[in-house]
């Protein structure tokens, strides 16, 4: 009924079947790569560190450490904060701090 063994074809995939399948393969993996960075970064919260340097000079080592303890004192003051603090774009959970290195 089915014929001989020289009527059975082996099925075999050519260029352009096995360039589809690795087509759809590489669209899967981008779309789970995706996946996972997306759902990484809605568990994460954005954090951001701000630095300043203070360079002082011509004054004298004396000087320049005593302008740098008072331009902290200055930052560091409750009512400097308090005025940075009324800028609406500064989430009220953002902390001040300034400190000599």
């Amino acid at each position: 009924m089915y014929g001989t063994n020289t009527e059975l074809q082996q099925v075999n995939f050519g260029p352009a079947q096995r360039g589809e399948q690795m087509e759809v393969l590489v669209v899967v993996v981008a779309a789970l790569g995706v996946l996972v960075a997306a759902a990484s970064s809605l568990s994460m919260h954005t954090t951001y560190a701000g630095r300043s340097t203070l360079v002082l000079g011509g004054s004298g080592p004396e000087q320049d450490a005593l302008m740098v303890v008072g331009y902290m004192t200055i930052f560091n003051d409750p009512a400097t904060i308090t005025r940075l603090r009324t800028t609406p774009k500064i989430p009220e959970d953002v902390t001040f701090e300034a400190r000599a290195k």
